[in-house]
């Protein structure tokens, strides 16, 4: 390492091939007018991968202001070849008896400074703000705020034997100290002390005492300030045994594992160790008793060290303390900490030493600034209105006094002090309207604060109690940021059976008592008019209109307008005195001449055999999905493929099996047997529905079709291949178990002898035929099948007589499942049906055929043309 005189500093940059040499020595001539200690240097630069590189960097010092002092940090930045294109790196460089502080947010465990302007060295120079004076100050801003280093503590006691003053010898300081001897070893940055550590530790106690005396003295008269640590080594504390190494290396990178370290042992480069740890100085501030004084001072007598009596500067109170408001909201609070820092520090700014910044602080877009000087507070002050610059934008801000906070008017007193108390608690995000309902409801400060706390069980923040709703019906709480979005979301998406608690889904509005039911709704119609806007209150007063009126059993919405009515007439026909128009009252289709006279299943099949353009426009859609029909409010859907069996209608809640309409209903509420109360939600499934055939292979299916002399095209393979349009894939539109909302192609694999669907579609086709023809499929199942069948609807087994064969008494068991459990309507089981006749390719589909029955036509080589049809 060598120093680089001011005459040579651009031509060292030129040998060490740095790109932008102007741009360099101007960020370093600027660095110097505000830094003189920091002196340019050139080594060579030691990469992680054992790669050396000539490059310049600046070391010394830089005043830190602490406690009303100025304190010298020794620091090295390397300064990259590409700069200012790329960021420097920056160490501080600990003597002997410094520590680096490892719980520092500001440096890590080797030493190296960690900026936000360095990492965002590339982002910062689009707007021209890097450069090495900015870094400097953010880096004193940092450090004032968080120590970098510490001091070892010392292990020795002091001893006041005098002796003459000759055996004092002058100490040199450190490389990065301020001015020293032009020797051959200074040129080089390493300085040895002229009293090596090891004589200087074996020397008497006496001897070392008088010696650091009479360097006090010296130092009194000179009027020079010492730190406290040497003034502790002026008494005789020593710091321990020091480490053999006499030289170390100053390149911080060429040992990672360890800090950067000073070269020299002497005890004068504790002048440039961080200074707070000036306990006499801590004790003055918070204003110890004596007690507490005299346990710090028993090492020795302070007030000889300091030569005058003690001076206690007091705490900083509200009257050093400036609000800040009009700040941005979103930034992280350490960089908005790092900014005012420095802008309050700059002199132009007319600023001074800043103790601490809470942000943010009573409000988001505020923060208290401590000035450790009464004066520098007061005197920001006579500029309240500023403008400041961050992220790249400008900002107005307002500055006021601490205590100019303003108190709400009614409370005084204990209540004005409670109140100011909580809005300069730390981290304190209280809006100033919740503190002031706190501090009149609560009579003293813990039970406010246990006001304000209070958690929402639902998003887990923290709110005060009067953002707490209470439902009235189970005494759930949660905030009022979430009884919004619930109940709004409810009431415009959902049915007016769903605004119940969120958390314990209470109560059931569904099966409860009538009374009870309207009793929520109206208080709950109460919390909603409150809470939420006009709008949804009065779609939430229309939907439990709604719910109201169905529950009547004459009530019935016009089939053409929007318009509801009570019919109590006899007939069907249901006149709307809004439109005018009729509609059918059991039926609830639009009325037709033709409903006269004839039932509404009557009509429904007329309807569908005479309407050409319907048959037309939902051929496709004939093609993969089907109608079904709630079993309970007979409001009838298109049922989509994909999905389970369960289905729940959206009219009557009703929820029921789509495959044979059975109900399902919750263990407890089940009464087929005991051991439904143990199960949860459940429908007991006859043996020809989907639930169970499923289940059967293929040839099974069509065995049991076979065995019933039922005959259809679907259920052999096609006397011709597929036509040009097959891909070998099953076309049935369906929603995918993906969650997808709009319908896709099955996509599996299709075979030929099963007519071009898939093997779970196919099975569809054929449990579709069973149930159209109503085939019993009791007549295939074995031995073990019957007894489950037998045992699953709680039938007793017959007994079995001596020497009867299985297959008797399998005969028995069949016959006892068509007499005790008798399936829905269809053919009598053991009759054969009549296979169904073959409609013209010319006529529609007849009513209430099923979804594959359009396939059924005559002419067989439109007939996979016609099945590979989709949406």
């Amino acid at each position: 390492m060598s120093r680089v005189s001011a005459e040579l500093n651009y031509q060292t940059l030129l040998e060490c091939s740095y790109c932008y040499p102007d741009e360099v020595l101007e960020d370093i001539r600027n660095l110097s007018a505000d830094f003189p200690h920091l002196q340019l240097y050139v080594d060579y630069y030691l990469y992680p991968n054992n790669d050396k590189k000539k490059l310049v960097y600046l070391g010394g010092t830089v005043p830190v202001a602490y406690e009303g002092g100025k304190y010298n940090i020794p620091v090295c930045i390397w300064i990259h070849e590409t700069h200012p294109k790329n960021p420097p790196r920056c160490f501080v460089c600990p003597s002997p008896s410094m520590v680096i502080n490892t719980k520092s947010s500001n440096v890590d465990a080797n030493g190296r400074v960690l900026l936000h302007c360095l990492s965002n060295w590339k982002i910062v120079s689009q707007s021209g703000w890097s450069n090495l004076p900015i870094v400097l100050e953010e880096m004193i801003a940092a450090f004032q705020r968080e120590t970098p280093l510490f001091a070892t503590y010392p292990a020795q006691t002091p001893q006041t034997k005098h002796l003459p003053a000759e055996l004092v010898q002058p100490n040199p300081v450190s490389s990065y100290g301020s001015s020293i001897p032009k020797t051959s070893t200074a040129q080089h940055g390493v300085l040895s002390s002229s009293v090596p550590q090891h004589v200087c530790n074996t020397l008497p106690q006496s001897t070392k005492s008088q010696m650091n005396l009479n360097q006090v003295s010296e130092m009194e008269m000179s009027g020079v300030r010492r730190s406290y640590t040497q003034e502790l080594l002026d008494f005789g504390i020593t710091f321990g045994a020091q480490s053999s190494e006499t030289s170390h290396q100053t390149n911080p990178f060429i040992t990672p594992a360890s800090a950067p370290t000073s070269s020299t042992s002497d005890v004068d480069d504790i002048d440039d160790m961080f200074k707070s740890l000036h306990v006499q100085r801590v004790i003055n501030m918070y204003q110890l008793d004596t007690r507490e004084q005299d346990v710090v001072l028993a090492g020795g007598a302070w007030q000889d060290c300091v030569g005058g009596a003690r001076v206690h500067s007091g705490l900083a109170d509200e009257h050093h303390k400036v609000v800040v408001s009009g700040l941005p909201v979103g930034v992280s609070p350490s960089k908005m900490k790092n900014k005012l820092t420095i802008y309050f520090q700059r002199r132009h700014n007319a600023g001074g030493e800043v103790l601490d910044i809470r942000y943010p602080a009573a409000q988001p877009d505020q923060a208290w600034v401590l000035f450790r000087n009464r004066r520098d507070a007061e005197h920001v002050l006579k500029q309240p209105d500023r403008k400041i610059g961050i992220n790249e934008q400008h900002f107005s801000i307002q500055l006021k006094k601490f205590k100019d906070m303003e108190i709400p008017g009614g409370i005084q007193g204990d209540k004005a002090e409670m109140f100011r108390s909580i809005m300069s608690l730390e981290g304190c995000s209280f809006s100033s309207t919740d503190v002031l309902e706190a501090v009149q409801s609560c009579r003293d400060l813990p039970s406010a604060l246990k006001y304000l706390c209070h958690d929402c069980p639902i998003c887990q923040e923290q709110v005060s109690f009067n953002r707490m709703v209470t439902m009235t019906h189970c005494s759930c709480t949660f905030c009022e940021s979430c009884f919004k979005k619930y109940f709004s979301s409810v009431i415009k998406e959902k049915n007016i059976v769903h605004a119940v608690c969120p958390l314990c889904n209470l109560p059931d509005v569904r099966g409860g008592r009538r009374e009870d039911t309207m009793e929520y709704f109206s208080l709950l119609d109460t919390q909603i008019r409150y809470y939420l806007d006009s709008q949804i209150h009065e779609l939430f007063q229309r939907k439990l209109r709604d719910r109201a009126l169905q529950e009547m059993p004459n009530f019935r919405w016009c089939a053409h307008c929007c318009f509801g009515l009570l019919h109590e007439a006899d007939r069907l026909r249901m006149d709307c005195p809004s439109c005018g128009k009729s509609t059918c009252f059991k039926c609830k289709r639009p009325w037709a001449p033709q409903h006269e006279g004839i039932s509404c299943e009557k009509f429904k099949e007329w309807e569908q055999l005479n309407s050409p353009e319907y048959q037309n426009s939902r051929l496709e859609q004939l093609l993969s999905r089907n109608k079904i029909d709630c079993p309970k409010c007979k409001f009838r859907f298109f049922l989509a493929r994909g999905g389970c069996l369960h289905f729940r209608c959206t009219q009557c809640q009703h929820e029921f099996c789509g495959g044979c309409s059975q109900p399902f209903k919750q263990g407890s509420t089940c009464n087929f047997s005991i051991e439904c109360a143990a199960k949860g939600l459940h429908a007991h499934h006859p043996r020809n529905c989907l639930y169970h055939l499923r289940d059967w292979s293929v040839p099974r299916l069509r065995t049991l079709l076979q065995r019933y002399g039922v005959s259809h095209p679907l259920m052999f393979s096609p006397k011709h291949p597929m036509g040009r349009h097959s891909k070998g894939i099953c076309g049935v539109m369906e929603f995918q178990e993906t969650g997808a909302v709009k319908e896709e192609a099955c996509g599996r694999q299709a075979f030929p002898e099963y007519s071009g669907y898939c093997t779970l579609h196919y099975k569809e086709v054929l449990v579709e035929l069973i149930n159209s023809n109503g085939l019993d499929p009791v007549v295939l199942l074995d031995g073990a099948e019957l007894r489950a069948e037998m045992d699953r609807w709680k039938v007793p087994l017959p007994e079995r007589h001596p020497l009867e064969p299985d297959q008797r008494y399998d005969d028995r068991l069949r016959q006892i499942l068509k007499e005790r459990v008798v399936l829905g309507s269809g053919a009598a089981p053991g009759l054969k049906a009549a296979a169904p006749p073959t409609p013209s390719p010319s006529s529609p589909p007849e009513a209430g055929a099923p979804w594959y029955s359009i396939l059924n036509r005559a002419v067989s080589e439109d007939s996979q043309q016609l099945l590979l049809l989709t949406d």
